[in-house]
C-alpha cells in the first residue's frame, strides 16, 4: 500500500530534493575547477623548475669560465716568473692563488693542488727550465669548482 503524504509535505520534501541537487551540482562543480586550477598550477611549477634549473647551469657555467679565466692567468703569470726565475714573484703568485682559491671558497676541495703547486716551487733553484714551468702550470690548471 502506498501512502501519500499531504499536499504541503510533498511540496516541502521536494524543495529538500531541490536543495540537495543544488548543493551536490555546486559542489562537483567547485571540484571540477579545483581539479583544473590544479592541473595548470602543477603544470606552471614544472615550467618554472625548468626554466630555474637553466637560468642555475647557466650562472654555474659562467662561474666555470670566469673561474678558468682568472685561473689560466695565474698560472701564466707563474710560468712568467718561473721562466725569469724571479723568486720574489713565484712566492707573491703562489700566495695568489692560494688566495684566489680560498676567495672563491675552493681551497678546501683543492689544497693538494695548491700543495704540489708550493712543493714545485719551492724545488725551483735560480735555474728556472721550461719543463718546470710547465709542470706548475699544469698542477694549478684542474681545480675542482
Amino acid at each position: 500500500m502506498l501512502v501519500s503524504l499531504p499536499a504541503y509535505l510533498q511540496k516541502l520534501w521536494d524543495k529538500g530534493i531541490d536543495i540537495s541537487e543544488g548543493i551536490l551540482v555546486a559542489t562537483v562543480s567547485a571540484g571540477i575547477a579545483t581539479a583544473i586550477a590544479l592541473l595548470g598550477w602543477k603544470i606552471k611549477l614544472h615550467f618554472d623548475l625548468k626554466a630555474e634549473d637553466e637560468r642555475r647551469r647557466l650562472r654555474r657555467a659562467e662561474r666555470r669560465a670566469r673561474l678558468e679565466q682568472e685561473r689560466e692567468a695565474l698560472a701564466g703569470t707563474l710560468a712568467a716568473a718561473i721562466l725569469r726565475g724571479d723568486l720574489s714573484a713565484i712566492n707573491s703568485t703562489v700566495l695568489n692563488y692560494e688566495t684566489w682559491l680560498q676567495k672563491y671558497e675552493l681551497l678546501p676541495v683543492n689544497a693538494h693542488l695548491l700543495n704540489s703547486v708550493k712543493e714545485q716551487a719551492n724545488e725551483i733553484k735560480f735555474e728556472p727550465s721550461l719543463v718546470q714551468a710547465q709542470e706548475i702550470s699544469a698542477a694549478s690548471e684542474t681545480p675542482t669548482f
